[in-house]
């Protein structure tokens, strides 16, 4: 957080995919709404063409100064089904950014991993706009419990040790 404003940024490799025109709209819309627009600073890409594409690293450094990443909100590609999260989410969550973004398969995921994934799941814009006021609402001390969630969800299940551990468990049966 900045100034007690709670920091939200999307920096998309790729705005189609991504869903970045729904998302803009949204921060728009937030920034418009004077109850809560003074509580939150948008620090990410500001048009669909124009991603100020950067370094890994400096990416990563972009994500550090954020509270909040939306990664995706997206469903469909081409008329296939898209809609998972992937490496930013992993990552973000992993430098402890609360993380929104689409999750279509969660009870594969909780089959599979036996846990639900310490994300905000916003599979539409009503609920990506919902999410985003709750969090900007939301007491400090919440907010740093759901980012020490999703740091500990990422170690606990996607680092690259226990991906290895879970690799390693599938040869050997």
């Amino acid at each position: 957080t900045s100034n007690n404003q709670l920091i939200i940024g999307h920096f998309p490799s790729t705005s189609q995919v991504k869903g970045t025109s729904n998302i803009l709209n949204i921060i728009n819309k937030l920034e418009k709404n004077i109850e809560i627009n003074k509580l939150f600073k948008y620090i990410g890409i500001r048009s669909q063409t124009n991603h100020n594409r950067v370094s890994w690293n400096a990416n990563l450094n972009r994500m550090k100064e954020c509270d909040v990443i939306i990664e995706g909100l997206n469903l469909k590609i081409t008329d296939k089904i898209y809609g998972e999260w992937g490496n930013t989410c992993l990552e973000a969550s992993a430098l402890g950014c609360i993380v929104c973004t689409h999750h279509l398969k969660l009870n594969e995921y909780n089959k599979y991993y036996n846990t639900t994934p310490s994300i905000q799941i916003c599979n539409d814009v009503d609920t990506l706009y919902t999410t985003l006021i709750k969090l900007i609402k939301m007491d400090k001390n919440d907010l740093l419990l759901l980012k020490k969630q999703g740091r500990k969800w990422v170690e606990d299940y996607h680092s690259l040790e226990k991906t290895g551990e879970r690799l390693k468990s599938f040869i050997e049966k």
